[in-house]
């Protein structure tokens, strides 16, 4: 009677060796080849280079404001238009997929450590971004992170990464180093295809190869965006994260409050008007809350409120997407937000 088993077996141990093999292989290889530690702490690797761009910028053109936000701030707000409404210079800082995590570093390594330091400092966030370390610190983000933090910037591992990670899964980034590093070996592999391979062979550039990926691919179409975008909303609208006094102390917010604060920087949280539908009262109920902790935490800590959810005056004509405005509503909401701002000022 034939064995099937025997094959199988033969394969199995097969499989098993050369993923063994493949292993301690790249285990001897990998540090070498990127210059890094074997071992490593759990986490990205920072390291005293970072980009300083936005202090370049603060420095030369002494803004008496900085407004910080992802897409939906570099979509609703005119920098050249809010700075002639106001009469005062501002600076626009909307780092596309950005969340609390780069909003804190990009305040901790750029703003507060600049000889010149902004009179203002305005925040624009939606649903509990602000209280959910996490959000948006991997993948892509991670690069963006790893780019404006330094090796000090430890609360940044522990919140956003250690507290997402189990005890496999930090012992497996610690001593396997195809696991510790393999944002590096992707993003290696990616080159080799998208850049080397191509300008090697056909002779084509690392830019041509870049604007028809982004023609390719960074105009989807609406109805597939606004999907996109709720799989995304839908994170931050999760009950445990609408929970804010849970999340208040494992968040950045806090010292965000304390380094503005520090450096007699007054903060300002603006609550932005979405036309994202919320999947049931319940979430409705929760976010309610949330604002209203959030509300009650800024009064608490003198930090100035501009809440425009269900504000009426922001038309849901504005918006091209659940969370990005179109041309008429940026110029339209940059108009609304200076007449409410200047309140604030002397």
């Amino acid at each position: 009677m034939h064995n099937s088993k025997a094959p199988t077996m033969r394969s199995l141990k097969y499989y098993l060796f050369f993923t063994l093999l493949l292993l301690i292989l790249s285990s001897l290889i990998i540090p070498p080849y990127y210059g890094v530690p074997y071992l490593k702490s759990p986490g990205p690797l920072f390291d005293d280079s970072i980009d300083m761009t936005y202090q370049q910028h603060i420095v030369e053109n002494v803004p008496s404001m900085v407004l910080l936000g992802d897409s939906t701030l570099e979509e609703s707000i005119d920098e050249s238009y809010l700075t002639e409404l106001l009469g005062q210079e501002t600076f626009r800082i909307g780092q596309p997929g950005s969340a609390s995590a780069i909003w804190y570093l990009v305040l901790k390594n750029n703003i507060a450590t600049s000889s010149v330091k902004p009179k203002h400092l305005v925040i624009f966030s939606r649903a509990s971004m602000l209280t959910t370390p996490e959000y948006r610190t991997t993948g892509k983000y991670e690069e963006t992170i790893v780019n404006i933090a330094l090796p000090e910037d430890t609360l940044v591992i522990e919140r956003a990464y250690l507290s997402q990670m189990n005890w496999l899964e930090k012992k497996l980034d610690r001593s396997l180093p195809l696991y510790g590093y393999r944002a590096w070996v992707r993003k290696s592999i990616e080159n080799l295809f998208k850049y080397r391979i191509p300008k090697q062979i056909w002779g084509v550039r690392p830019k041509d190869v870049e604007d028809s990926l982004k023609a390719a691919f960074d105009n989807p179409e609406i109805v597939q965006l606004s999907d996109m975008i709720t799989m995304a909303e839908t994170y931050t609208h999760a009950p445990e994260r609408l929970d804010f006094n849970a999340q208040l102390p494992k968040s950045f917010l806090p010292e965000i409050v304390r380094i503005c604060q520090d450096n007699d920087i007054q903060l300002t949280l603006v609550y932005t008007q979405t036309i994202y539908e919320d999947q049931d009262l319940k979430t409705a109920e929760l976010l309610a809350a949330y604002r209203s902790n959030l509300f009650q935490y800024a009064a608490e800590n003198n930090i100035q409120v501009l809440d425009y959810l269900g504000d009426e005056r922001v038309a849901e004509s504005f918006f091209n997407d659940p969370v990005h405005m179109n041309g008429e509503g940026k110029h339209g909401f940059t108009e609304i937000f200076a007449t409410d701002f200047a309140k604030f000022l002397p």
